[in-house]
């Protein structure tokens, strides 16, 4: 199961409300948030030497000194998508964003933004038998 979920979004507003939801679906009481993936980052960084992690990542796209396209960038270049689930949490419809998200493997949701109660535990009816986020094509019936 998810030991830890980071939010990552420019705007303070969308990470209370996100945060907010996330409390109300029961899934952290205290979600760390972060205003750009750099800031996330030197956070999973400085953590990096504790295995015992797993990380449920909500991220937005655009944001202001690393974007959410920078941040996947980031973990996957250095391998620290292991232990980590990351939700695109995006107020982009467009079908680029969702079909370039798709092509990183720690990706496995797009959720337009505002998080909700109700979106969350939706996404929760994809987790898998070890507590990892599977997309519904993976998902074992």
């Amino acid at each position: 199961m998810f030991t830890e979920i980071l939010l990552i979004d420019d705007d303070f507003v969308t990470l209370r409300l996100h945060k907010i939801a996330i409390q109300k679906a029961e899934l952290a009481a205290d979600p760390q948030t972060f205003f750009n993936g750099k800031e996330a980052i030197e956070y999973i960084v400085k953590n990096e030497n504790n295995n015992d992690k797993n990380y449920l990542i909500f991220l937005d796209i655009n944001m202001p000194v690393m974007n959410g396209w920078g941040f996947l960038d980031y973990v996957t270049e250095h391998n620290f998508t292991q232990n980590m689930s990351v939700v695109m949490a995006s107020s982009s419809v467009d079908m680029a964003d969702k079909q370039k998200a798709e092509s990183y493997n720690c990706v496995v949701g797009f959720i337009e933004k505002p998080l909700s109660k109700t979106a969350i535990s939706n996404l929760f009816d994809t987790i898998g038998s070890d507590g990892l986020i599977l997309p519904h094509y993976l998902k074992a019936s």
